[in-house]
């Protein structure tokens, strides 16, 4: 099986000055993965790197034996989701709202969603358990609440690879331990490559 991002020399970091440098691995479909590391150490950056946000120093980053580069925004964005760990403040959205917005890489120039749209949406509510939460106000929510719906969000976009920046900070011990959880449970149910950053060392060792 080959791999759905392959990584070699990799250097990452900001204004030309690495940060982390020659960095080489294979990511599969099915697997969750944790980046463990302290703050401060890279774990952001090379997240940013690996979805396209943020360019690369040196080495390469292929998707599907496709190099990165060679990908436009919208083509980017049916192949990688990514949550980052910026808190979203808005206002007068519901759950339902936020999720659909996954949808925009699919979606015609009005922005309209189909039925086919509608369904995996419904889909992603559904596999997170929020599908109570759907008509209520985003900014009502609680932090492991809306953590899901972000989660939610990105798995409707539809990609065979998910990011996540530390999914489990602002939650919790029971809320960390149901996030983790979740993520196995994406990656083995949707069969998706599912990457993410934490420093949380006990309750990783623990739970994966």
């Amino acid at each position: 099986m080959k791999p759905i991002i392959s990584v070699e020399g990799l250097g990452v970091g900001y204004d030309n000055k690495e940060i982390l440098s020659d960095l080489s691995f294979n990511i599969n479909k099915g697997e969750l993965i944790c980046l463990m590391g302290g703050n401060g150490c890279g774990k952001t950056t090379l997240l940013k790197t690996l979805s396209g946000l943020q360019d690369k120093i040196c080495g390469s980053i292929q998707i599907e034996s496709k190099d990165i580069s060679e990908f436009n925004e919208i083509e980017l964005a049916k192949k990688v989701s990514i949550v980052l760990t910026d808190r979203l403040e808005v206002e007068h959205l519901s759950v339902f709202d936020i999720v659909k917005l996954g949808r925009f890489a699919h979606t015609n120039f009005w922005g309209s969603l189909s039925d086919d749209d509608l369904a995996i949406v419904n889909e992603s509510l559904s596999l997170l358990g929020i599908e109570k939460l759907q008509n209520k106000m985003f900014d009502e929510l609680s932090d492991g609440q809306k953590q899901k719906v972000l989660i939610c969000r990105a798995l409707a976009q539809d990609t065979p690879i998910l990011f996540l920046d530390e999914p489990t900070t602002f939650l919790d011990i029971p809320h960390k331990m149901e996030v983790i959880k979740l993520l196995k449970k994406i990656a083995l149910e949707k069969e998706i490559a599912v990457f993410f950053s934490s420093h949380d060392w006990e309750l990783i060792l623990e739970m994966c």
